[in-house]
């Protein structure tokens, strides 16, 4: 079931394997990697759901102010951030598995946000073909 987020508030995302949060870097160029990070109150670890439309949504990183795209990366590869356009690799579609925990899946190609599994602080955030591993879930909170 996918569900809505209140778009006035700021969230982190934080990986159900590591712990980490998905992190935009702060004030960064467009075209940068996100990585997943400890996490704490920085605003680069926190983001902005906003409808896009259609049951999709753009994550908007506070710091940095560019959403979380696809950039149609392939399975292992990496999202980057970029400005708004609009366009289906930009949207994200947040899906409730039970209990507090969510799948992001990109509208373009349908791979999934992916925390990398038992990784350190500052890994790579990738995307991944949705296999149900808990590399691939995530829980939000309001900051």
């Amino acid at each position: 079931m996918r569900i809505a987020f209140d778009p006035a508030r700021w969230f982190r995302i934080v990986n159900v394997t590591s712990g980490l949060a998905v992190d935009g870097g702060g004030a960064v160029a467009a075209g940068s990697k996100l990585k997943v990070w400890t996490p704490d109150d920085s605003t680069n670890l926190q983001f902005g759901i906003e409808d896009a439309g259609d049951g999709f949504v753009k994550l908007t990183n506070r710091a940095g102010g560019l959403v979380i795209d696809g950039a149609g990366a392939a399975a292992g590869g990496n999202p980057v951030q970029s400005a708004y356009t609009g366009a289906t690799s930009q949207q994200w579609s947040i899906t409730d598995t039970g209990g507090g925990v969510f799948v992001v899946a990109n509208r373009a190609p349908g791979l999934v946000l992916d925390g990398g599994g038992s990784v350190p602080s500052g890994s790579p955030l990738k995307v991944w073909s949705d296999d149900g591993s808990p590399n691939l879930r995530w829980q939000f909170s309001v900051v």
